[in-house]
């Protein structure tokens, strides 16, 4: 990675803020300047973070480092000449915000219920990354934890983790027992079937990426609360956030075969 090449981070969130002073505090040249940046930071939303007009000050062949990019921002990048990599895409990114996702989500449920988490009936449905660390947290805390998924082999691993188990189809008859609800499957598990069987006071946090796992219009006429607990690493964790993305981004920058790594 050549040492002189300026960063440049867009974004008004904590973690970007972090961000760039994590970068100058490591030594790295970080700028203001859209025509002197090499390498440029996006959100991992990034919807506004750069205007069309501010496309065409952008270095020819500037390296674009983002998650999720409206299309016609991609189009105008490609056509600057540059290259996109897609740090949502990279498996170390993802299983180092497992973390500070999860603790954002026990944040969640801690700061939005009237109740501990101790002793709390609680679903988990999913049993990806996130939904394993998950389960094994509110565990911890003495919850009692309930996993369900589609998947058999990830039924499979949530037993053989000691955890309570069961296939998705079987939701419906345990919907009713819940005090928490945590859904990581980003599909629509949670139906105007289910939220009817809801217990009185359950909270649903979603944590699937939009448009998530519930039927929030049905939830909303129901009266069944629903949290879309979106972005929580950077709500909860900013610092943190902010140096997982460096390290995402470094790790491109110092592999040695860049075409493996840039994909636009």
């Amino acid at each position: 990675m050549d040492n002189k090449k300026n960063f440049l981070i867009l974004g008004d969130d904590a973690r970007q803020a972090h961000l760039a002073r994590i970068l100058e505090g490591d030594g790295l040249p970080v700028t203001r300047c859209l025509r002197d940046a090499d390498y440029i930071i996006l959100p991992p939303v990034a919807r506004d973070s750069i205007s069309l007009d501010e496309v065409a000050d952008i270095k020819y062949a500037a390296v674009i480092f983002c998650g999720i990019i409206p299309t016609w921002m991609r189009e105008q990048f490609v056509g600057r000449g540059a290259k996109i990599v897609n740090y949502l895409e990279c498996e170390t990114f993802a299983i180092a915000n497992v973390i500070p996702t999860v603790e954002g989500a026990l944040a969640v449920a801690v700061t939005e219920t009237e109740r501990t988490i101790f002793a709390a009936n609680a679903a988990v449905l999913g049993y990806g990354r996130i939904g394993r660390i998950l389960s094994e947290r509110l565990e911890t805390f003495g919850a009692n934890v309930k996993v369900f998924s589609a998947p058999e082999e990830e039924i499979m691993w949530a037993r053989t983790s000691s955890h309570n188990a069961l296939p998705l189809g079987r939701l419906g008859k345990h919907f009713p027992e819940f005090d928490i609800i945590f859904n990581t499957i980003p599909d629509r598990v949670i139906d105007e079937d289910l939220l009817c069987k809801a217990k009185k006071n359950v909270l649903v946090i979603d944590l699937a990426s939009a448009p998530g796992g519930v039927n929030f219009k049905e939830a909303s006429r129901l009266g069944v609360r629903v949290i879309h607990a979106l972005s929580l690493p950077c709500k909860f964790s900013p610092y943190t956030a902010a140096e997982i993305l460096k390290n995402a981004v470094l790790n491109v920058l110092e592999a040695k075969d860049r075409r493996a790594d840039y994909a636009v």
